[in-house]
Formats: C-alpha cells, sequence, structure tokens
C-alpha cells in the first residue's frame, strides 16, 4: 500500500527508501517505481552502507538485515554485521542527525541492563575468546578523542 501511494509522492517515496529498516523486497519496489530523482537519491544513499544497491541489495542481503532480537543495540550490531559481510564503511564529513538526550530515553535508562547484554553478545560474537576491559576503554577514548577533533575541525568550517 505504501508502495504504491509513493508512486504519486517523491518525498513519501525517499523517506521510505532512506529507512535502515526497510525491508530489501519493498526497498527494491520502490526503486522500480520511484522516478529517476528519488532512484538516484536512493542508490547514491544505498553506498553509504556497503557496496550499494546496482540491482540488488548485496551487503544487506548478506548481513541478513536488523536482527529483530535487538532491542538496544540493534544498530551496532548491523554495522558490526555489515563489516564482516565485507562492506565498505566510511566517515562521511557532514551532520547527518542526530538524536536528543532526555532522562526516560531508551539509552539512558537501559545501558546497564538490556544494553550491556546486548553489547555483549556483539562482543562475543566477534571476540570469542574474550576481549579485556581496558583495550575497550582505550578505543572509546580513542573514538572520542577524534570525534571531538571532527567536531572542533567542522566548528571552523574544516571537513576531514
Amino acid at each position: 500500500m505504501l508502495v504504491k501511494k509513493s508512486e504519486s509522492d517523491e518525498g513519501l517515496a525517499e523517506k521510505l527508501g532512506l529507512r535502515l529498516d526497510i525491508p530489501p523486497q519493498l526497498l527494491r519496489q520502490l526503486l522500480a517505481r520511484a522516478t529517476d530523482l528519488v532512484r538516484s537519491r536512493l542508490l547514491a544513499a544505498a553506498t553509504e552502507l556497503g557496496d550499494g544497491l546496482s540491482g540488488e541489495l548485496k551487503v544487506w542481503d548478506r548481513a541478513g538485515g536488523v536482527d529483530p532480537d535487538f532491542q538496544f543495540a540493534l544498530d551496532w550490531d548491523l554495522l558490526m554485521r555489515f563489516a564482516t559481510a565485507e562492506a565498505k564503511i566510511v566517515r562521511l564529513p557532514y551532520f547527518l542527525g542526530c538524536f536528543r538526550v532526555h532522562a526516560h530515553q531508551k539509552t539512558s535508562q537501559h545501558i546497564h541492563s538490556i544494553g550491556s547484554d546486548e553489547m555483549t553478545r556483539i562482543r562475543t560474537r566477534l571476540h570469542p575468546h574474550g576481549i579485556n576491559p581496558e583495550m575497550i576503554h582505550k578505543y572509546a577514548r580513542k573514538a572520542r578523542f577524534w570525534g571531538a577533533i571532527c567536531s572542533r575541525l567542522a566548528e571552523l568550517k574544516i571537513r576531514l
């Protein structure tokens, strides 16, 4: 039904196609019926997720899409499965989105319960022989440091 409605609404077609949780078969239907402009935008956005579409969602299919068993770390799980599926993942030097922080959000409420359990599940899958917690903190510090550097440079209109 949404695919049919999107045939006459380019904005709806683009919004649907850019969702990360869209089933591959629905995205294929959208692409088949989209205008040239919307199709080019969706294909350009899809290349940010990996190999791109070139007729099929190769990386999405190899990674298996979003795992509905995850409630908290589903994005991290998907990114790790994309990496395992040999997707090309790059950092784009542009602000693409955000989320607001508040006391009742899922991240704040469940980081030490559901979040911790799910992150441990992902780490165990990636490192079956275990991982040193200090190593996790080392890489987290490095990521925060470089995030701060990139943020400051972006304020100065310098893109890395």
